[in-house]
């Protein structure tokens, strides 16, 4: 899809129709590297979308600049305020991962949580982590269930 295409009313209906039945069939829809490219607050109030990815160039440089965390906090509330959930992308230390937690950001991913694994490895990796998910919760879950 393109930008352009967003701008044809008829071209959004149908993709909102399609949408609303994917999440009708119980599949959370969540928009990717919210705050960066084409992703408009349009979509957030027009598009069934259970949670917005924060975009990993405001997580990135949080414990540096003001102003992104600022951005992070404000993304934060209204995706809050829109009974969104927010994950934020490229979470890389333990200091953004403080951050984060006292914005109340819901959801995590990055190398501080875990690195990809190829897929053979990942059944062991979830079974391990499985084994000790009651231990030691640090208050935002990762975004790939059982990690």
């Amino acid at each position: 899809m393109s930008p352009r295409q967003f701008r044809n009313p008829e071209f959004v209906g149908t993709v909102r129709d399609a949408l609303a039945a994917l999440v009708q069939l119980g599949t959370p829809l969540e928009l990717d590297d919210f705050g960066t490219g084409y992703s408009s607050l349009a979509h957030l109030q027009n598009l069934p979308v259970a949670a917005i990815k924060l975009d990993r160039a405001f997580t990135r440089e949080m414990e540096s600049k003001e102003s992104a965390q600022a951005v992070v906090r404000a993304a934060i509330d209204m995706a809050h305020a829109l009974g969104k959930t927010v994950v934020a992308e490229g979470v890389e230390s333990a200091g953004q991962l403080a951050l984060l937690q006292r914005l109340g950001c819901d959801t995590i991913q990055g190398y501080h949580i875990g690195r990809p694994v190829p897929a053979e490895e990942f059944a062991v990796l979830l079974r391990s982590r499985a084994q000790t998910a009651s231990v030691g919760r640090v208050g935002l879950e990762p975004t790939t269930k059982g990690l």
